[in-house]
């Protein structure tokens, strides 16, 4: 190995350079992307005002060390359906590789050395694998930055490594004295990969290059929120995280309390930012101290960030907490020309393309003086298209813009560029109630028509329903849709746009194409005063001219899904009669009724204030007439499937969620457990906690869901029919053993949703297999799998019951 270089942490600048700059060498490491920062014992001044709460000692000053494996073995993979070599390295058999032909794994290997910058030469589009060896001494830590790769193990425990290559995440790796095998597999092609390895001597480092924060606008007094990724790099699982921002002459002293951490576990944890008065004159530097301490650490540890306060005309990032998971998320922001803080605006919500950051998409819009420009973030600037997770931040941005702004909700529109052209199309026809036009710019129609992606069967398509444009375009049917397009798109072919524009012309007269002539996927011109491409006058124009009526009494709404697209007008969708079709509304007002007709709805909520408010005083549905009354009018059998409850498999990860381990587990559970929450966290800027069953009611008093990993199932409260029972010899499935299977099955436990991953002992390795944090994942209610595939998959009736017509095979 060894020194490459070593720093003292102590404070991170508010404005670094950049990652690769070689100016940066010489100053401390937390300068350039992170630290593990208490800095040194502080000794508070009188005009510094930080309070110090009582507890375990701050950190004491750290040195942290880059380190260079003396080599890596570099392998290129001949065969990338080969998973041999895979399977060796989760089971932790792999030996270090020699030079040339290794024929088990059907793998070449050379000896290289990384530059400095961790570069290794993974120049062909092929799979490679990395391996090093790295050894560590007692107390020393270590962590990494892996960049354009898949996953990276040491001594076959996995972390999740930076498909994208952004060069802000970090991982935690081992803090084990001794030899340590490490083998990373990295994608080849496009650019090297990168890896670098640090040691420190900290029990948890702070990454607050990947932060996610609010700008301080002059004159703003609101709470702000400020979320950064916390290295946890021990094998203690911490419990009772208090996640504090210090007091000082500007801000209050608050605390967030998180209930668990994972060992070797990447998650973003939440501060809570409160100043005491508004933010000053602009250029006013701010630096607020955060500081995290927590059972099972010896240390508290601290970091202090400058940040300055900005114009409060500019654009600029909103932060607030996620409904979905309790993280930071945020939203840029293009407030009105002119701002009239008694009048109500109208408001664009922009989603940006892949690579793009929210801000930079606000920024390419000009001011106007009749709207807000919200532009949200995919979660991560390559995100999920805009589909899953990205399609409920979209929401939420909305959500949480609409309560903060003064806006008018006849007036909410969504455009977009590219990714975020798709996500007009799909957020327009999944929620029209919520937006009067769609707007989409070098938008494409699905992963079908664009990526090329086979299309998903039997279960399968209907757990990814939502993702099928076209079947769900005549939701639109009165909105207007102003198509904007490139003929010379090398990106996004123009193909795409002329087609929407035609299949959405079969619904709505309402629709306007704009191709410009000679231009590629990202293009300007002198039209508007921002970005012709997405800040398109004529577009804004168009949207400018229409508003819309939220409360629409006539209408016809298909939803795949119940808790994916809910609600439209007065009807909140609660579940299906089946769950392997569509659901359908038809409405249509006759003088003071309306009648409504449904298919494949088995449950609902009638809005009474909504129909009231439109002077109707009588409901037939499906036949039976139902007086209108105020408040929520219930249809159908409230109890069973509902949103919150209802699956497919990814809802259980749409709200905060924790995953829960057995206080025996030896580590293998832990590891997977470290494995999901690192991937949520590197993919979508997640949260996720962990928690040993003994504590699993610290989950569920914060109101989170609970996520089993290899828990015993007797110690599990599970449905009488569930079709699953484990041990350690294997799996169960309708009483047929799968000695070397897996599965994760969602189920009902308390109202709430839970989800059990299990596996055999000594199996568990087939937990990292499968990870539903993906556009594309849409898995079922459960599905069981083993080394050779697919064991069975299906979803639970509208009750929670098991009903073997709804599984395959």
């Amino acid at each position: 190995m060894r020194v490459k270089q070593m720093w003292k942490s102590r404070r991170l600048e508010a404005n670094f350079g950049s990652w690769e700059s070689p100016m940066l060498r010489l100053v401390p490491l937390c300068l350039l992307f992170l630290c593990a920062c208490p800095a040194q014992e502080p000794k508070p001044q009188q005009d510094a005002g930080i309070a110090v709460p009582e507890g375990p000692e701050l950190a004491p000053e750290e040195e942290v060390i880059q380190v260079l494996p003396d080599e890596w073995m570099l392998g290129r993979i001949g065969n990338t359906d080969n998973q041999a070599l895979e399977r060796d390295v989760r089971w932790n058999r792999l030996q270090y590789p020699e030079v040339g032909s290794d024929r088990r794994y059907a793998v070449d290997w050379e000896r290289v050395r990384a530059t400095e910058e961790g570069d290794l030469p993974t120049s062909q589009r092929t799979l490679y694998w990395a391996v090093a060896k790295m050894d560590l001494s007692e107390g020393e830590r270590l962590f990494a930055r892996v960049d354009r790769g898949y996953t990276v193990y040491v001594n076959g425990r996995a972390q999740p490594a930076d498909i994208y290559g952004s060069g802000k995440h970090r991982i935690p790796l081992a803090d084990e004295p001794g030899e340590h095998l490490i083998a990373a597999q990295l994608t080849g092609g496009r650019g090297n990969a990168k890896i670098q390895l640090f040691i420190t001597g900290h029990e948890i480092v702070f990454n607050p290059r990947d932060r996610t924060y609010s700008d301080l606008r002059e004159g703003d007094d609101s709470p702000l929120y400020l979320g950064i990724p916390v290295l946890n790099i021990t094998s203690q699982l911490l419990g009772d995280v208090q996640c504090r921002v210090l007091e000082s002459e500007h801000v209050e002293a608050t605390t967030t309390v998180f209930p668990g951490m994972g060992s070797y576990t990447l998650t973003q944890l939440a501060f809570e930012i409160r100043p005491k008065a508004p933010w000053g004159a602009p250029e006013t530097v701010i630096p607020i101290t955060i500081e995290l301490e927590a059972q099972g650490l010896v240390y508290r540890y601290q970091h202090t960030q400058e940040y300055t306060v900005i114009e409060s005309t500019k654009h600029y990032r909103r932060s607030f907490i996620s409904p979905q998971d309790g993280s930071v998320q945020y939203y840029g922001v293009q407030p009105p020309k002119n701002f009239d803080a008694e009048r109500d605006y109208a408001l664009v919500l922009s989603l940006h393309g892949a690579s793009v950051e929210a801000i930079g998409q606000a920024r390419s819009y000009s001011q106007r003086d009749w709207n807000y420009v919200v532009a949200a973030t995919n979660r991560r600037p390559f995100g999920f298209d805009w589909e899953e997770w990205g399609h409920f931040n979209a929401l939420h941005s909305l959500d949480n813009a609409m309560d903060r702004f003064n806006i008018d909700t006849t007036r909410v529109y969504v455009t977009g560029h590219s990714m975020g052209g798709h996500g007009t199309w799909h957020n327009g026809v999944m929620m029209p109630g919520r937006f009067a036009t769609l707007g989409p710019s070098a938008g494409w129609e699905s992963f079908y028509s664009y990526g090329g992606s086979q299309r998903p069967s039997g279960l399968f398509a209907r757990s990814r329903a939502h993702s099928d444009t076209l079947n769900y375009l005549s939701n639109i049917a009165r909105r207007g849709v102003y198509v904007i397009h490139a003929d010379a798109d090398d990106n996004v072919p123009v193909r795409e746009g002329r087609n929407l524009v035609e299949a959405a012309r079969q619904h709505t007269d309402d629709v306007a194409y704009h191709e410009e002539p000679g231009k590629g996927h990202w293009w300007n011109g002198d039209v508007s005063e921002g970005v012709d491409c997405v800040d398109w006058q004529p577009l804004f124009d168009f949207m400018e001219a229409r508003s819309l009526d939220p409360f629409e009494l006539d209408f016809e709404f298909i939803s795949p899904n119940a808790a994916y697209a809910e609600h439209h007008s007065y009807v909140r969708l609660r579940s299906a009669l089946s769950p392997e079709a569509d659901l359908e509304l038809r409405s249509r007002q006759e003088a003071d009724r309306v009648i409504l007709e449904t298919v494949n709805v088995r449950s609902m909520i009638l809005d009474g204030d909504g129909l009231t408010a439109k002077g109707i005083s009588e409901i037939e549905v499906d036949g039976e007439v139902i007086p209108v009354t105020t408040g929520d009018i219930e249809y159908g059998p409230q109890t069973g499937k509902r949103p919150g409850v209802h699956g497919p498999y990814n809802e259980v990860y749409r709200r905060p969620f924790c995953f829960i381990v057995s206080d025996n587990d030896r580590g293998a559970a832990a590891a997977v457990a470290a494995h999901h929450a690192g991937q949520w966290n590197v993919i979508g800027n997640g949260q996720a906690c962990t928690l040993p069953m003994s504590r699993r009611q610290e989950a569920i008093d914060a109101g989170r869901n609970t996520i089993y990993v290899a828990v015993s199932q007797d110690q599990l409260n599970l449905p009488n029919d569930f079709p699953f029972r484990w041990d350690d010899e294997g799996i169960y499935y309708q009483d047929q053993r799968q000695r070397d299977g897996a599965f994760f099955s969602l189920f009902e436990e308390d109202g709430r949703l839970s989800a059990v991953l299990a596996a055999p002992t000594g199996k568990e390795d087939l937990l990292f297999e499968i990870l539903p944090y993906s556009s594309r994942s849409g898995f079922p209610d459960f599905l069981a799998w083993n080394d050779r595939g697919l064991v069975a998959t299906g979803f639970y009736d509208s009750d929670w019951r098991f009903d073997r017509s709804l599984t395959a095979p």
